[in-house]
């Protein structure tokens, strides 16, 4: 499930609108079959060591990959020079596990273009 997240970030152009459209899509989206698979993974993985082995390296796989795309923005020049990529990808990994536990509870969510407009905000200021 995580190295799947880690595949479709891969192919996200980190900086622009598009990619930053494609997380607020991610944190207000209905719920994903796969969504309590992966809360009840992780917390396996927290009981026992065998599932953690697996999940660490998951996990760890899809924020490198953020962190090569935060990365890629700088160089790019869309990413605000100064901005700290691994914890920009950090703040972006925990959103996104965050919605999944949001999604699995089937809490409610805000509307895609406000968590869009916060997000380039966000964007902006974690660049500064």
């Amino acid at each position: 499930l995580v190295r799947n997240l880690a595949h479709q970030m891969e192919n996200i152009d980190i900086g622009t609108d598009a990619s930053i459209h494609l997380v607020a899509e991610a944190l207000s989206e209905p719920l994903h079959s796969t969504d309590r698979l992966l809360l009840e993974s992780l917390t396996m993985a927290t009981r026992k060591e065998a599932v953690r082995e697996q999940m660490a390296p998951a996990v760890d796989l899809a924020r490198d990959t953020l962190t090569e795309g935060v990365k890629a923005g700088l160089e790019a020049g869309v990413i605000p020079e100064g901005t700290d990529p691994e914890a920009m990808s950090l703040v972006f990994l925990s959103m996104l596990l965050g919605a999944t536990m949001v999604r699995a509870l089937d809490l409610p969510r805000a509307d895609v273009e406000e968590l869009f407009n916060i997000l380039k905000r966000t964007n902006a200021v974690l660049g500064e």
